[in-house]
């Protein structure tokens, strides 16, 4: 389930897809689009379904033409399917296992989380909403032979199982890499500037990037916001930037990973507000360029930032900006070095080879001998 706007989980899916067929496996990508195609290259099959927009969700779309999706894999024969999508894909899994194919959930996101974003803290509806994503918990974990998670963080929901196996995921060390310290300054908007890359949608949580800009005006620290993304609040928040005057300039999704990368280089610093990420993708292509990271505590990125290449901090504009501050003030040439040796460990030919192995585990089981990969 990703769209033409998304973020981390596009990039995830697509350069898994690239590594495994350069590694000599057949891969066929599957989601959701407002047309169906299907495009061959070489042995990369990728395949869009006509799917109905999920409402107030900024242009995500939901796979329900399940029939068409099981003659698909009928077709294709896969060994092995990943699953991305908690919704309705999920329902495959007992149909597929059944025809001996292997079955792996990736946990892109905390369920819970994603969907208590949207309710009101004061509903009761909240108990239950809890109830009913452990017991959807439940019934994914049963259904699948594992559940790939990227850090902890992602894997807490699952707790109790024992088919979790932790992969964390990579950079593309080529696209994201750091620049000269000096010409910072001398960036895409022309003065210095924080960055922040979200997709605009409740449970982001961009809001508190508003409270950090009316922190930062308060302190006169002469620094600008830029915001990488868009989403279902973006009129929102533009009016509210809009009548505050603060300095924030809103880019739009920009689908360019060349020029987010510029923009990440250019940065001062990362801002990294979401608090239900389950990895952090962004974040982490920042601490690539050699750009550190304020983050929440709460979220996954936590796990990988460290106080030579960034912090971790609670939900507090004051506490925020006080972290600019220190940061603006601590060794940058020395800071820079740090997030790219933090950065340094995460390939995604690591990634890959990784979940191979995994995969290959899970097929000498049934002695399967010739190895393809549905994604």
């Amino acid at each position: 389930m990703y769209g033409p706007q998304s973020g981390g989980l596009r990039t995830t899916v697509d350069r898994l897809a690239r590594e495994y067929v350069v590694r000599g496996h057949q891969v066929m990508v599957l989601t959701p689009s407002d047309g169906d195609a299907d495009l061959s290259v070489n042995d990369l099959r990728k395949i869009t379904l006509k799917s109905p927009l999920i409402p107030r969700s900024g242009g995500y779309r939901i796979i329900l033409r399940l029939g068409k999706v099981r003659q698909l894999l009928r077709e294709y024969k896969p060994d092995v399917i990943e699953v991305s999508d908690r919704t309705t894909l999920v329902i495959l899994a007992p149909w597929a296992r059944r025809r001996g194919i292997k079955v792996v959930l990736f946990a892109h996101e905390r369920l819970t989380g994603v969907l208590l974003s949207f309710i009101p803290k004061q509903l009761p509806a909240r108990h239950l909403v809890n109830w009913l994503v452990a017991k959807w918990n439940q019934r994914c974990a049963n259904n699948m032979d594992r559940i790939i998670a990227t850090t902890n963080f992602a894997a807490e929901e699952f707790s109790g199982f024992s088919n979790v196996t932790l992969v964390p995921l990579g950079v593309d060390h080529e696209t994201f890499y750091p620049g000269p310290i000096e010409n910072r300054v001398e960036s895409a908007c022309g003065k210095r500037y924080l960055l922040a890359c979200t997709r605009l949608s409740p449970e982001k949580d961009p809001h508190f990037l508003l409270e950090v800009a009316r922190q930062l005006c308060q302190v006169d620290l002469q620094l600008s916001l830029v915001v990488i993304g868009s989403g279902p609040l973006l009129e929102s928040l533009q009016e509210t930037i809009r009548t505050e005057r603060l300095d924030i300039s809103l880019q739009g999704f920009i689908d360019d990973k060349t020029q987010v990368a510029q923009y990440m280089r250019d940065a001062e610093i990362f801002l990294a507000v979401g608090p239900l990420e389950t990895f952090g993708l962004a974040a982490l292509e920042s601490l690539a360029c050699g750009t550190p990271v304020i983050c929440r505590d709460s979220a996954a990125i936590a796990e990988i930032v460290d106080n030579h290449s960034g912090l971790a901090l609670a939900r507090d504009a004051r506490s925020w900006v006080s972290a600019i501050e220190e940061i603006l003030g601590a060794d940058r040439p020395q800071m820079s070095l740090a997030c790219q040796e933090r950065a340094a460990r995460f390939t995604w030919s690591t990634t890959a080879e990784t979940l191979l192995d995994q995969y290959q585990e899970l097929m000498s089981e049934d002695e399967v001998l010739e190895a393809g990969v549905f994604r």
